[in-house]
C-alpha cells in the first residue's frame, strides 16, 4: 500500500488506522477470528480449524488530522483536504480497497484403531474366517464423501494361508445393528495350521494427494494368531460281546482296545486314559455292578476283566443267560476317553 507523505498536506504526528468489514461470505465460520489490520498495513488472519471457502472484506483507511469546517482531532475518512496550496487531484484517491479470502480444502488424514492381536482356530480342512482387526475408521476431519480402504504393507508366516489375505472396510454390526465401521480381515486358513502372522498395514482415502494434503494414515501392526484347538480322540473295540465263564480268573483280551488316537498327528504325545463308563446287564437275572469285579485298561491296550463270584440261579436248571454280558460303551468325553495334555 503506498505511503502518503503528511508533509504535503502541511500536517504532520497524524496517526493512521485501518478498519476492515466483512462484505460477503460462503462459510459464516470460516475464521476463528475477526481480521485485522495494524498502523504498519500488516494483516493478520486466523482460519478456523478444517473450514474452507471464501469471504470478502472492505478496509478503510482514516488519520486523526484535522480540516476546515471540522474541529480538531475530527477523524477525516474518504475526504482529501480540498483548498491547500499545492494540492493535487492525484492524492484524491478512494479511502477504502477490497480484498478476498479463499481458504481452499486440504485432505486430512484418515484415523483407525488397530487391534494389537485377533484369534482364529485351525481346523482339519481348509477354512475361511472372516475377523475383524480395526475399529474407530474414519475420514480425515472435514473430509465428506471419501472411500477407505486397506494398504497391506506385508505379513509374514505366509504358509498357514492357502490364499492371499483379503482386507476391506465394511459397516460393523452388531445385534442387528449398525455400530461403527470396521476393518474386516479375510483369510483362508490351511487344514491343521497353526502359529501367527504378524500383518503391517495402513488406511488410504481417494481424496487428492497434493503438496500439503495426507491421504493416508501411520502404517500399523496387528498381529493373527492361529490356535490349535484339542481335537477329539477316538478308539475301537475288537469286540461287541463278551462270553465268560464264572469262577474263572482273570480274563486278557488282547488287542481289546484298538486304534486309539489322541486326535491328529501333531497331538501323539499327549496321554490317553481309557475308563469303563457303564455296563448294562442284557437279559440278566443279576444287577449289572456284580457282574464285573474289575475292570481295566493296560499300557498294552488289553482288556482285563475278572468275574465275579459264582453266582447262584433260582432255577433248577444252569441260567447260562445270566453269564452272558454285553459291554455297552456310552460315549462320554469327561470319563469314557480322556487325555492329560
Amino acid at each position: 500500500m503506498p505511503v502518503l507523505d503528511d508533509a504535503l498536506w502541511g500536517q504532520t504526528c497524524q496517526s493512521l488506522t485501518f478498519s476492515i468489514e466483512e462484505v460477503n461470505s460462503t462459510n459464516p465460520v470460516l475464521l476463528a477470528a475477526p481480521p485485522r489490520l495494524d498502523a504498519h498495513g500488516t494483516l493478520f488472519l486466523e482460519i478456523s480449524n478444517t473450514q474452507r471457502g471464501q469471504a470478502r472484506f472492505r478496509v478503510t483507511i482514516d488519520d486523526d488530522g484535522s480540516s476546515p469546517g471540522f474541529s480538531p482531532g475530527t477523524v477525516r475518512r474518504g475526504m482529501p483536504y480540498v483548498g491547500r496550496p499545492g494540492f493535487s487531484e492525484a492524492f484524491a484517491t478512494p479511502t477504502s480497497r477490497e480484498f478476498a479470502v479463499c481458504v481452499k480444502q486440504v485432505n486430512q488424514p484418515p484415523a483407525f484403531s488397530v487391534i494389537p492381536e485377533i484369534f482364529a482356530p485351525s481346523g482339519t480342512v481348509e477354512r475361511q474366517h472372516l475377523l475383524v482387526f480395526a475399529v474407530n475408521i474414519t475420514t480425515g476431519p472435514g473430509d465428506v464423501d471419501q472411500t477407505l480402504s486397506w494398504r497391506l504393507y506385508g505379513f509374514d508366516n505366509a504358509l498357514l494361508f492357502s490364499a492371499e489375505p483379503v482386507l476391506t472396510v465394511e459397516d460393523h454390526w452388531v445385534h442387528g445393528s449398525k455400530v461403527q465401521v470396521a476393518g474386516v480381515l479375510n483369510v483362508t486358513l490351511r487344514n491343521f495350521a497353526f502359529g501367527s502372522s504378524l500383518f503391517t498395514i495402513g488406511l488410504v482415502d481417494d481424496g487428492p494427494a497434493r503438496d500439503g494434503d495426507t491421504n493416508f494414515a501411520k502404517p500399523q501392526d496387528f498381529r493373527l494368531t492361529v490356535t490349535t484347538p484339542n481335537f477329539e480322540p477316538s478308539f475301537e473295540l475288537s469286540f461287541s460281546r463278551l462270553d465268560i465263564l464264572e469262577d474263572s480268573d482273570e480274563h486278557t483280551i488282547r488287542d481289546g482296545v484298538i486304534d486309539a488316537r489322541a486326535g491328529p498327528a501333531f497331538e501323539d504325545s499327549q496321554v490317553l486314559t481309557i475308563t469303563l463308563h457303564s455296563v448294562i446287564a442284557v437279559d440278566s437275572l443279576w444287577p449289572a455292578e456284580s457282574l464285573f469285579s474289575s475292570f481295566r485298561i493296560s499300557h498294552s491296550d488289553h482288556l482285563n476283566t475278572p468275574p465275579a463270584g459264582k453266582s447262584k440261579c433260582k432255577k433248577q436248571t444252569p441260567c447260562t443267560r445270566c453269564l452272558h454280558a454285553r459291554v455297552q460303551t456310552l460315549y462320554s468325553p469327561s470319563s469314557w476317553l480322556t487325555r492329560q495334555v
